[in-house]
Order: C-alpha cells, then structure tokens, then sequence
C-alpha cells in the first residue's frame, strides 16, 4: 500500500504541473509545426524538427483532436507514459520481501525531480522512459522465472522506447541481444523458436520504420548536436540537471564521477555468492545491459562520429543504472548493508525532489515557465497603452519567444508583434520586454516599469514608459493590394515607401509593416523588412522572417514586422517596407500588404 500510495501523490504532482506551468519552447514548436499540421513523419531533419518524436507526435494529435490545445491536453500523453512508469517500478520492487526496503526501492527509481519533469511535459522522453522500464520489467519477470517464453515482450516495449527518444535504439539492441543469448543458451524443452522469431522480426520493423529518420537526422546535422565527450560533455550536462542546481556546483563532475565509482563498488560487492542459478543469471544479464548499451554508444561515436547525447537526451541513463542498482541491493544474498545503502539513498533522492517541487517551472526550460502568466498581464495591460488598432510589440529572449507563438493562438493575441532578442545582441526596442534571468543586466531602468518579476523562473516582464508617449494617433497608411510573387529572389517584392514630411512628427514613432503571407511548405518564406534611409544611408532597420510568425503553411497567416523610431526624423527621410522571398520557389504569396506609421 505504501509504494500505491507515493506513486499516487507522484502522479497528481506530475499531473498538476501539466496544468500549471507554462508550455516551452520544444513543446510549442512540436504542437505547431508537427502535430497540428499532422506531420507525422518528418521530411526535412534539420536542428528544430530533430525534436520529432514520434509516439509523441502520434499520441498527441489524438489528444489535441479530442480536447483541444490546452496545456493539459497537449500532455495527457506523457501523462499516461508516466502511469505506466510507475506500474513498471511497481512491478520491478514488489518481489523485495521487506516492506521498508520495497518503498526505498521504489523511491530511488522514482524520486528525481528532473526524471519527473519530462513526464509532465509533452516529449518523447516520457514514453521513453515508459518503455524502457516496462522492458525491464518484463525481462526481469522472465528471469526470476527462469523463462524463455515471450522473449519478444521486452523487445516490443524496447520499441516503444526507440520511438520515444531515438538515442534508445541502443537499449533496443542490448535487450535483443540478451533475448538472443538466453534462447541460445536455454534448455531445448524450454524455448520456442516462435518466441525469438517474433522478437527479431518487431526490432526489424521497428528500425526499419526508423531509418529514413535516422538517415535524415544524419544529413541535416541533427546528430551533431551533443556533447564531445563522455565524461565532460555527457555526464557532467546530465549531472548538472539533474542536481537541479542543488547544491550549486562549478562542476557537476565533482558530484557525478564520486557518485558513479560508488554504484560501481555497490554493484561489484553485491554480487550474488552462491543462491540460485537464475539469480545468478538475473545479476549478470542487469549489469550486461548497461555494459552493451555503453560500448554499443562509444561505438557509434567512434565509428559515425556521432555526438554523446547530453542533458535530457541522456536522461535514460539514470533508469539504465537505477535498476541493476537495485536490483543487486534487494536480491538474494545482499545483506544487511546493502539494506541500509538502498535505505540510505532513498533519503537523499526523495530529500532533492522534496527541495525542489514546484509549480512554476522545469529545469530544462525554466526561464519560460511562467510565460502564461506574463502574457496574460500584457493582455490585461495593453489596452490602458494604446488604443485599438496600433499593434501591440514585445521583445523577449530565446525561451519566452520560442512559446509566443503558441499562446498568440491560446490567448487570441493576434494584436502582439514578437521580436527575439539574440545572446549577442540587446532588446529591440518595443512596449513589453520579457527578460529572462541572464538577460537582467541589458535592463533600462531609466525607460523600462517592472511590472512582474518571477521568483521561481528569474523571469521578469517590464513596459517602456515612453510607449505612453505613443497615443496610436495615424501619421501615414500605405497599402498594396494582392501580389503574388514567383520572380526575382534578389530585388523582393515591390517597395512601401513612407517619406517623412515637413514638419516631421515627433518622436517616438512605430511603423509597422503587416501583410498576409501564403507560405506552401516550410522551405520558402518571406522576410519582411523596415529599412529608415537619412540621406540616403541606412541607418536603422528591422526584420522579420515569416516562419517565425505564421502557424502553418499551406494558408493564409498575418505576419508583421515593427520599427521604432526614438530619434528625431528629418524631413525626407524614408521608411521602406520590403519583402524578401528566401528563395524562388515554391512560390509566395502575398496580400493586404500594408504599413502604418504611429505617433
């Protein structure tokens, strides 16, 4: 009743995040640009639409068609990963005879704040995961009954993973090849060569279903995404999240490489002395596993290249060492201490994930996790800013951007023009700043008002006082009507050019350039620039791709581009707004192009 108990209160923690905080970058781009145009298997492998997972995309498509685009719905998935995660750990410690031991066993799979924050966000990692530990409990059943029957069931959820997260084909190979070694080395009267067959044939249609992806992602790049080494690189970027920034170290390795050297004392002196044979075979094949899947990674490395994956990617490293880990300390023949280990590691695992429950953020995306929030204050904020009619404009870093589109469609933002702000560069200038933790020190505090900064994300959303100067009052208005484009790549599309009268308006000034963009696919956008011209040298300029704003291709989307002027004008000077295919074809279209110049 106790591990019922704790899974419970783990899974209405996991739920209750779903619903509260804020969806993230990965998610978002996944939602908009897989699931909702129903791509469910991705042709183009570049550094964003890596994030394809499959099972992911699958299963959240039939989410989002059955209960819209909430945050909950977009997560039901990995919500029903994670119940069957903790029915997999349920299962894997319930032949621990003392009850004590079976709860800590129990926690140490269990009690980790970063494992939890997957399974509480829409990735493949969560039925990664799921499938993973499913897979060990199956082929830790079928060794402590000393059976070779259904040796394909660990290898279908072993699939199940490898759709989750691609990096698990190597946990899919490992289980395939210990199925194969337990049928060869199996008692003639025991085994069915059906069972083997069957196994083989699910990992070959699995892979098979795979390849193209794999082909793809190792043309476009994808791969090389990762870290360069193993220790500093892959363990020390897993090891930093998952201490959650508790303690604060300058290195994780400080903590990781101790940590590993103890779990391997553990596992060495906790091997079985005498017992039953199959006990015997239950701890070679668990420490095997991980051996395979290590050596089968260092090879792809070696051979392909490949990069080591790294913080989440190399997530399913804690489950592939947790369980040998607890297998070894609650199996025959470990004693007392190894009781009293298991014990004490359940203490310090659910001591971290207590120091750390929250509900405003996760660790890999923090900065964004309450952006819900922040949209919403500017929602409720911007009417008292202008009237309507004068587009609203936010200038925000990498994290809060990459939702922005997302919750544009959530919360009918359609008034809101986004701009990102890059590491290298400043804010842009605009009416709402959202400022992420490391972007603190690019702050105006002489121009900007904090209305809202965020404990838990370091997050904090400011308005420029001089906007209140802006009293949405037209100073010009150009338009073009319809104009579909397959020509020239390099000259654009014909010019909107505003010439500054005399006497110029007084600063500040916005120009806005809008327009509906028809983009066909994702290989072709249009880049919509304002360009101010003094005398003939460009002086100031902004601009905007259309992929970065539209939702889907295949349709008609708003796009928009802001310029704000705080200098003085001079009489003839000019404003352009320019648009700029990225490529001839396939072919653009745009409409109801026009610009607006505000005072």
């Amino acid at each position: 009743m106790p591990v019922q108990v704790i899974a419970l209160l783990l899974f209405v923690y996991a739920a209750v995040r779903a619903v509260m905080v804020s969806l993230t970058y990965d998610e978002s781009y996944t939602l908009l640009h897989h699931v909702l145009p129903g791509v469910f298997y991705p042709d183009t492998f570049e550094t964003m639409p890596a994030n394809h997972h499959p099972v992911n995309v699958w299963t959240v498509w039939c989410s989002t068609h059955l209960f819209g685009t909430s945050e909950l719905a977009v997560r039901l998935p990995s919500l029903l990963a994670y119940l069957l995660y903790l029915v997999a750990t349920a299962g894997i410690t319930r032949q621990v005879p003392s009850k004590p031991l079976r709860v800590a066993a129990f926690l140490v799979l269990n009690a980790h704040p970063y494992l939890v924050d997957f399974f509480s966000l829409a990735r493949g990692y969560a039925w990664a995961h799921a499938g993973m530990m499913l897979a060990w409990w199956a082929l830790l059943e079928q060794l402590e009954r000393g059976q070779v029957r259904r040796l394909w069931l660990p290898v279908a959820f072993s699939v199940l993973a490898t759709y989750g997260s691609l990096v698990l084909v190597h946990f899919l190979l490992a289980v395939l090849a210990i199925q194969t070694v337990r049928f060869v080395t199996a008692p003639r009267h025991l085994r069915r060569a059906s069972d083997l067959l069957l196994a083989w044939m699910l990992a070959i249609a699995g892979l098979a279903g795979l390849l193209p992806y794999v082909l793809g992602a190792m043309e476009g790049g994808a791969f090389g995404q990762g870290a360069a080494g193993f220790w500093r690189g892959c363990i020390s970027s897993l090891a930093e999240h998952l201490l959650y920034d508790r303690p604060s170290v300058d290195d994780p390795l400080v903590v990781a490489v101790p940590l590993v050297v103890v779990l391997l004392v553990v596992l060495l002196a906790t091997w079985p002395r005498g017992g039953r044979r199959r006990w015997s075979e239950g701890n070679l094949v668990v420490l095997t596993l991980p051996a395979i899947v290590l050596g089968s990674m260092a090879m792809q490395h070696l051979l392909l290249g490949t990069a080591w994956p790294m913080s989440r990617s190399a997530l399913f490293l804690l489950p592939l060492v947790l369980v040998p880990l607890v297998v070894m300390l609650t199996g025959p023949g470990a004693g007392r201490w190894q009781g009293v280990m298991l014990l004490g590691l359940a203490f310090v695992f659910t001591g971290h994930l207590l120091a750390n429950l929250n509900m405003s953020h996760t660790r890999e995306w923090f900065a964004s996790g309450e952006a819900r929030k922040l949209f919403g204050l500017i929602v409720k904020d911007a009417p008292d800013l202008a009237p309507a009619g004068r587009v609203i404009t936010v200038s925000s870093g990498q994290q809060c951007f990459g939702v922005s589109e997302y919750y544009r469609m959530r919360l009918g933002l359609e008034h809101l023009s986004f701009t990102e702000r890059l590491p290298d560069q400043d804010f842009a200038p605009a009416d709402y700043y959202l400022v992420e933790s490391w972007g603190q020190e690019l702050v105006d505090h002489a121009n900007w008002e904090l209305l809202h900064h965020s404990a838990g994300t370091g997050t904090s959303l400011f308005r420029d006082r001089r906007s209140l100067q802006v009293r949405g009052v037209a100073v010009a208005h150009l338009d073009q009507g319809p104009e579909p484009f397959a020509g020239d790549a390099f000259h654009g599309m014909a010019q909107l050019i505003w010439v500054v009268p005399d006497p110029a308006p007084e600063p500040p000034v916005l120009v806005i350039g809008s327009g509906m963009v028809l983009q066909h696919d994702e290989r072709n956008w249009i880049t919509f620039v304002l360009r101010r011209r003094s005398n003939g040298t460009i002086v100031q300029e902004r601009m905007i791709a259309s992929k970065d704003q539209t939702r889907e291709t295949g349709g008609p989307e708003p796009v928009s581009v802001v310029l704000r002027i705080d200098e003085r004008l001079g009489p003839g000077d000019e404003v352009r707004f320019i648009g700029l295919p990225y490529i001839l074809f396939p072919d653009l279209h745009l409409d109801d192009r026009t610009m607006s110049v505000w005072r």
